[in-house]
C-alpha cells in the first residue's frame, strides 16, 4: 500500500514539474543507437539549455551504458570533459586576474 502511494506521488511530481531555462552549457552523453520512437537528438534538452549542448556518443545501446566495458568508455569521456572544463575555468580566472587593476 505504501509503495502505491509513493508511486502515485512520484507520478504526480513528474507530471507537475516544469523545468526552468538553464543559461549554461550542457554535456550530454548518449548511446549511439536510440530507443524506438524517441527521435529528439537532444533528448528534450534543446528548449531548456541556452548555452549550447556538447553531445558525446557512446558505442552502445541505451540500456548498456552503465555495463562493462561501456561504462569505462563513459567514465573516460566524462573525465576528459571535466578536465577540459577545469582548464577552461582556469584560463578564464587567469584572464580576470589580469584585468583587475592592482591585483596581485
Amino acid at each position: 500500500m505504501i509503495s502505491l502511494k509513493v508511486d502515485k506521488a512520484y507520478d504526480n511530481a513528474l507530471l507537475d514539474y516544469i523545468p526552468k531555462e538553464y543559461p549554461g552549457e550542457l554535456i550530454l552523453f548518449v548511446a549511439q543507437s536510440r530507443l524506438a520512437g524517441f527521435n529528439d537528438p537532444l533528448f528534450g534538452w534543446g528548449d531548456i539549455v541556452k548555452g549550447g549542448i556538447d553531445i558525446h556518443k557512446i558505442p552502445v545501446n541505451p540500456r548498456g551504458t552503465l555495463v562493462e566495458p561501456y561504462v569505462k568508455i563513459l567514465a573516460e569521456k566524462m573525465g576528459t570533459c571535466m578536465n577540459n572544463a577545469q582548464n577552461t575555468l582556469g584560463k578564464k580566472a587567469d584572464l580576470q586576474q589580469r584585468r583587475i587593476p592592482g591585483f596581485g
